[in-house]
């Protein structure tokens, strides 16, 4: 008699609990998977997204190089004729760049010949460490 007691209370009363308790769990579960699925999905999403940025501005860049080089290649040419005119005097007479073209001059200078050559330098050291 005693054990017909226990078993309908505990059947009665626990059953209803621990399939709560296992209901609770299974939905918070699949809560857990569903967000790691969508993690996975945003994070595929943003790799593919960058080498697409990546494909395009490759595809660009090539576009922009005659426009530096033409850009550049007066401040190139005459700062090469004030150095060589006043280094072994030819007697060419070029002037030297008047005002802010004279530091424009410079910074393309640096630009081209120490700064571009250094981040390519770097972009290779990363892709190599990162490999």
């Amino acid at each position: 008699m005693l054990g017909l007691i226990l078993n309908f209370l505990g059947g009665a009363l626990l059953k209803p609990i621990l399939s709560y308790l296992q209901q609770k769990d299974s939905s918070a579960r699949d809560v857990k998977l569903a967000e790691i699925g969508s993690d996975k999905d945003k994070a595929i999403a943003l790799v593919q997204a960058e080498v697409a940025a990546n494909k395009e501005r490759a595809a660009v860049s090539h576009d922009f190089k005659p426009l530096v080089y033409m850009t550049a290649l007066p401040y190139v040419l005459h700062s090469g004729a004030v150095m060589l005119d006043s280094t072994f005097s030819f007697g060419w007479n070029i002037p030297a760049a008047p005002g802010p073209f004279s530091n424009y001059e410079s910074q393309i200078l640096l630009s081209l010949f120490v700064l571009s050559p250094v981040g390519l330098l770097s972009k290779a050291v990363a892709t190599k460490l990162t490999r």
